[in-house]
């Protein structure tokens, strides 16, 4: 979470993934102190304050309150992310459009693959479904469906198959509610379809769309309801925050869609994400992090960039308390044990031209 939108070859866009929601905390870096909600995970573009290319993008930690920026994975080592999920096991989860998923040492860096078999197909989501269990959304192959992959024993099974809620559609952001239910958002022709999974059968059940616009990112839960930031099929255009109440279907824009991504006056709001309390950060225009009150919708800036050639693109929060990172078995790992360099070829949104 993400972070927390989805790879779509055929449409070009503007930069890396909008929402990637932490569900689990990560952990605070060894004798770091910091007030709870601080830390971010984002990645960091260097492209001379301009929307549109996010090349050379790598992964870090930043401080909101000092500015302090720690890599996390640096430029050049995945060529085309498109997913990005917070362990509590002091790992990310990364997937690469192209490459499979990727677990990420938060303290060192170490990258290592993952044996997850996605079957022909594109990885385009990951989401951990609760300590034990990662799920993964492919598409733009033979099938596009979910795998469950346990991260004990790396054993897999398919969840479920797009083609049986909509034939030619693919994996868009998974969230997974407070009682286990998992919510994605499944991308079609005409736009972003909304469904949920039962976790023990795998059986999809359309929910009506609703939404502002066409195509939607589900960022988190709080309250009985789903957040999430819809955008129009126009995806220069910044997208808008919602909030979808569980047990009625009804939908409510919070805040409008604000600017476009191609120009900065005004500057657009764009990758909301949402910490634990329920309140909301977004990015604003190139180099501006502001945090949304949750009941009042008032915002604030938290942070500013002072490096005008650097884009900072929020992934995720990062609460600074978790458990101590925990060793995967090794069937879990593939044979290499790091990642060569290369090209990147991020685009923001997770379009891929």
């Amino acid at each position: 979470m993400s972070l927390n939108r989805i790879s779509r070859p055929v449409m070009p866009c503007v930069c890396a993934l909008l929402l990637s929601l932490a569900v689990f905390a990560a952990p605070a870096r060894a004798g770091m102190s910091v007030p709870a909600w601080n830390d971010v995970l984002v990645y960091v573009s260097p492209d001379n304050g301009q929307f549109g290319r996010a090349s050379d993008a790598g992964i870090a930690r930043l401080n909101l309150s000092t500015g302090r920026l720690d890599t996390i994975l640096p430029a050049h080592t995945l060529p085309n992310i498109s997913d990005v999920e917070v362990g509590g096991d002091g790992f990310l989860y990364v997937a690469d459009f192209d490459k499979g998923v990727f677990r990420v040492d938060m303290n060192s860096g170490d990258v290592k693959p993952l044996n997850v078999n996605v079957r022909n197909n594109h990885v385009l989501s990951v989401a951990l479904e609760d300590a034990r269990h990662l799920l993964v959304g492919t598409g733009y192959g033979r099938g596009a469906g979910i795998e469950r992959v346990d991260l004990t024993t790396m054993g897999q099974t398919p969840l479920m198959d797009w083609r049986s809620v909509t034939p030619g559609a693919n994996s868009g952001t998974m969230r997974v509610a407070p009682d286990g239910t998992i919510y994605a958002s499944v991308f079609v022709l005409d736009g972003d379809d909304m469904t949920r999974i039962d976790p023990r059968t795998g059986a999809p059940t359309e929910l009506p769309r609703g939404l502002p616009d066409n195509m939607a990112n589900i960022i988190g839960f709080h309250d009985d309801k789903m957040y999430g930031e819809s955008w129009p099929i126009d995806v220069a255009a910044a997208g808008a925050l919602f909030a979808k109440d569980l047990d009625t279907g009804d939908v409510q824009v919070l805040i409008g869609g604000q600017g476009s991504l191609y120009d900065n006056d005004p500057p657009p709001v764009y990758n909301y994400t949402m910490e634990t309390d329920g309140d909301f950060l977004a990015n604003r225009g190139a180099h501006e992090i502001i945090r949304y009150d949750r009941q009042t919708l008032t915002s604030r800036v938290v942070f500013t960039n002072p490096n005008a050639n650097q884009l900072l693109d929020l992934i995720a929060p990062l609460p600074p308390s978790a458990p101590n990172a925990i060793p995967l078995p090794p069937a879990a790992l593939a044979t290499a044990t790091t990642i060569p360099a290369l090209a990147w070829a991020l685009r923001r949104r997770r379009y891929f031209a």
